[in-house]
């Protein structure tokens, strides 16, 4: 029986081979590149397995959206302090864009960190909490008013994602908290390609913006202050190296396009 040695092939085929094998250990990507929340430990008993964290109490900041709702024993009262929105039709507004139901009915707080209500006039609320506002709101309230009911919301979540998604844009979510894991879940969760332990979250805060790197590979980011998104987060998705060579993938994609 005749054995083929390297030193009896071609230098052709000796390359290609050679292309071929580093091709596959550069462009297969691995389940350990794509799967969330690793190296949880398996336990029957699932108390074990509580991850705790500390979600930081939310201060209006400039720009903000507030919902503010104000009922009286006074029908013409509740009708100035309660406006409908000016156009549109909210129950047509999309969770994708910039327009939603509380951009068009609530408060904006300007430039200076102050909403402007009727009949009580602007308030400062910038770097306050929403418990903070309601109780701003319900001593003016109490001026004019013995009988008065106050709700004080923010206005829904906004938030922006690009990169490696696959449904990238601006969104606007009517809650007031926000995951990591349900911000991905509405752009349809990450491409293949996502280099899901090097995400960028662009956070603002009262003295600029700040650039943050999160893992989201690692279980521990339950326990980040990045778990939880703040108002207008952008979170950028950055590709894995393995999209410049352009072979594929999986391991029978990156043969396919050598061969």
């Amino acid at each position: 029986m005749k054995i083929i040695t390297f030193a009896h092939m071609p230098r052709q085929k000796i390359l290609f081979l050679a292309l071929l094998f580093i091709s596959l250990l550069s462009s297969c990507i691995s389940n350990k590149k794509v799967v969330y929340l690793q190296d949880i430990k398996k336990s029957s008993d699932t108390l074990k397995d509580v991850y705790t964290f500390d979600p930081q109490e939310y201060k209006v900041r400039k720009y903000d959206v507030l919902s503010v709702d104000i009922r009286t024993s006074d029908e013409n009262a509740n009708k100035l302090f309660n406006l409908p929105p000016s156009t549109g039709n909210i129950g047509q507004m999309g969770i994708q864009g910039g327009g939603d139901m509380y951009y068009m009915s609530g408060y904006l707080v300007d430039d200076s960190g102050r909403i402007d209500l009727p009949m009580i006039g602007k308030l400062n609320v910038a770097g306050s909490t929403i418990a903070e506002v309601k109780e701003m709101v319900n001593k003016e309230v109490s001026k004019y008013f013995n009988y008065y009911f106050v709700v004080v919301r923010l206005g829904g979540m906004r938030y922006s994602i690009l990169g490696e998604v696959n449904v990238p844009g601006k969104y606007t979510i009517l809650q007031t908290q926000l995951t990591i894991f349900e911000a991905l879940s509405n752009a349809r969760d990450l491409t293949i390609l996502a280099n899901r332990s090097n995400v960028k979250i662009l956070r603002t805060y009262p003295d600029g913006v700040k650039i943050h790197e999160i893992n989201l590979l690692d279980k521990n980011i339950i326990n980040s202050p990045f778990y939880y998104l703040q108002q207008n987060d952008i979170i950028y998705v950055e590709p894995l190296p393995v999209r410049q060579y352009g072979v594929g993938v999986q391991g029978f994609q990156t043969v396919t396009a050598v061969l």
